[in-house]
């Protein structure tokens, strides 16, 4: 969140935290009941009262992480994996890394 604050420090906004979220239904609650700002992703849902404003100018990426209980034997997990490796070895300018 703090690389995120970084770029509007520029702009003069100089944010006072005081609670940070650790997922975005966190940040949408807290946002809910009055305590400030949040930056989500943008297939988040939003809560009644609570509006959601694309921000063209933020150009931070968003870090995914595929997991699985490596225990698991599941046809449906490994035809998922192996999908996502496979969109992953074709997509290489859709990743920053």
């Amino acid at each position: 969140m703090r690389a995120m604050v970084e770029p509007m420090l520029s702009f003069t906004v100089s944010p006072t935290i005081i609670q940070e979220a650790d997922s975005d239904a966190t940040a949408l609650n807290l946002v809910a009941v009055g305590m400030g700002v949040s930056f989500v992703v943008a297939a988040t849902s939003p809560l009644p009262d609570v509006v959601l404003k694309p921000v063209a100018e933020l150009d931070h990426a968003l870090t995914l992480a595929l997991v699985w209980n490596a225990a698991t034997q599941s046809p449906l997990i490994a035809n998922f994996v192996d999908t996502v490796r496979t969109v992953w070895d074709r997509e290489p300018a859709a990743r920053s890394s």
